[in-house]
Parts: structure tokens; C-alpha cells; sequence
């Protein structure tokens, strides 16, 4: 079970990352509840921040994910993952319910670190957890739920040909029911958008609809990113 300074595993810990300030809990956010952070001085905030421009972003908390809606008119949020900086989101201004598939997460505002968030270990089904025959970050990657989301998506395809018809987010996000993974299918639409993004796909900050999942699609079967053997991660 994931612990952080007494986590749990359940919710998300949020902490000053601000320079010159001490890394000191500012919440603790239980599933189902909302925390809103900035340093408008007219907006409804929970935490009021003293920054240098103004800023507004809310985090939203479910039992098995957490999410970040920025409502800042101008600044951007990036959300960088600890343990690889390299993947990160970027949350523009007035983009809301983004999925942040991090367990330890950095949030700059407009480039500049303000929040250090712990979330738990993503849910993972057991038999998932070790590949036989796979290493280091390929057997990484295949554990994650945005992974599993793209095969699911891709699966007719790889059992047909690249003509066949992509699955819709209802079905992906039906399909990761079976598997344990209780998502709605916005949540899978963001799962699929960061894939893009981290694959450095054209339309970075919009969701995956229409022809993004469809170039999402090609790129990974083309690439060899998912191929036919990754069905049996997610079989039911």
C-alpha cells in the first residue's frame, strides 16, 4: 500500500513547492471532495498562495484517480511526474477534469514550481503486474492504465487490420471495467490524450477525438508501440 507521511491509500497530499518556502503539507484531499488553490484575490479559494501572477487551479479527487481543472485566464499548469520528469501534462487555461496518471507530481505554474502532489499507486490488477518475458520499462509501461486503454482501443484492429474500426471511449472504458479499472469515459478520453501528448502528437492540450485517436492508433501499431501480443493484457 502506498504511504507517504501517513497517506493513505486513498486521496492525494499537497504540498508547498514554492522557492524559498519549505516543502509543509497545505491539504490533504479525500476521494470525492475538491481543494481550489491560487492567489486571485477575488476568487473562492481554499488555499490562497502569494505568487507573482495569478493563478487559479482545482484538484479533484476520485478512489482511484485524481484530476486538475486550471481556471487561470492565462497561466498555463504543467503537472511533471517525479520519478521521470520527461512525461508531463500541460493543463491551458480553462481546461478542466484533466487525469494525471502520476503518483508523485509537480505542478509549475507558468514554469515555476508551486505544488508538490502524492497521489496512491494507480490500480493495477495483479496479473498485470509482471509480464513474463518483458523487462525494465517496457514491462512498465505495460502496467499502465493508459497503455492498457490504447490496446483496448486498437484491439480490433490488431485482430483484423488497420481498416477495422476503432473502439469508442464507452467501449474502452466498459472493457477496463472487466478488468478492474471503474473508469467513465472522459476519463478514459484523458488517458488517451496523454498518450498523444506524451508521444508528442499534433494537437497537444485538446482531448483525443475524431482524428487524434485515429492518428494515436496508427502510430502505435505502426511503431510497434502495441502490437497483437499486448491482447492478452486485456483479456477479461
Amino acid at each position: 500500500m502506498f504511504t507517504n507521511g501517513g497517506l493513505r491509500a486513498a486521496g492525494i497530499w499537497v504540498q508547498d513547492a514554492r522557492a524559498g518556502h519549505s516543502a509543509s503539507k497545505i491539504a490533504e484531499v479525500v476521494p470525492g471532495k475538491l481543494l481550489s488553490i491560487g492567489s486571485c484575490v477575488t476568487c473562492p479559494l481554499d488555499v490562497r498562495l502569494s505568487w507573482h501572477a495569478r493563478f487559479h487551479v482545482r484538484l479533484s479527487v476520485g478512489n482511484t484517480m485524481w484530476a486538475v481543472t486550471n481556471q487561470s485566464r492565462r497561466a498555463d499548469v504543467t503537472i511533471e511526474d517525479l520519478e521521470d520528469p520527461l512525461q508531463r501534462v500541460i493543463c491551458q487555461p480553462h481546461r478542466r477534469d484533466v487525469v494525471i496518471p502520476f503518483e508523485m507530481a509537480r505542478l509549475r505554474i507558468s514554469g515555476h514550481s508551486a505544488l508538490i502532489v502524492s497521489a496512491p499507486e494507480p490500480v493495477v490488477s495483479e496479473d498485470d503486474c509482471c509480464i513474463e518475458g518483458s523487462r525494465g520499462r517496457s514491462a512498465e509501461l505495460e502496467t499502465k492504465v493508459y497503455f492498457l486503454a490504447t490496446v483496448i482501443m486498437c484491439s480490433v484492429r490488431l485482430r483484423r487490420g488497420l481498416d477495422s474500426p476503432l473502439l469508442t471511449q464507452r467501449e474502452i472504458a466498459e472493457h477496463l471495467g472487466r478488468l478492474g479499472h471503474r473508469l467513465e469515459p472522459r476519463t478514459v478520453r484523458s488517458y488517451l490524450d496523454y498518450f498523444a501528448d506524451r508521444l508528442g502528437l499534433p494537437g497537444a492540450g485538446g482531448p483525443a477525438r475524431g482524428w487524434r485517436r485515429e492518428l494515436l492508433a496508427r502510430t502505435v501499431i505502426t511503431q510497434g508501440l502495441v502490437r497483437q501480443e499486448h491482447l492478452r493484457l486485456v483479456r477479461p
